[in-house]
């Protein structure tokens, strides 16, 4: 028995065999193993992140990531 899973534009799908990391499959219809296979779907989309503190020009985001803000 075969299943079929449409990854979307802008997505991937990882395809696991009893839990463990296979292969990955482009946007399209892919064809898995359900009893044995699982397909997870990963949206590829930038996300934004957010600018918790800023002082004297320069910054930490959400993640922890520090920036210096360049004037001239």
């Amino acid at each position: 028995m075969f299943g079929f899973k449409v990854v979307r534009q802008n997505h991937v799908g990882l395809i696991e065999t009893l839990g463990k990391y296979r292969r990955e499959v482009d946007a399209g219809l892919s064809f898995y193993v359900p009893m044995f296979q699982k397909v997870r779907i990963v949206d590829l989309a930038m996300i934004p992140f957010k600018i918790l503190i800023i002082l004297d020009h320069k910054g930490i985001t959400q993640i922890g990531a520090l920036f210096q803000i360049i004037v001239g």
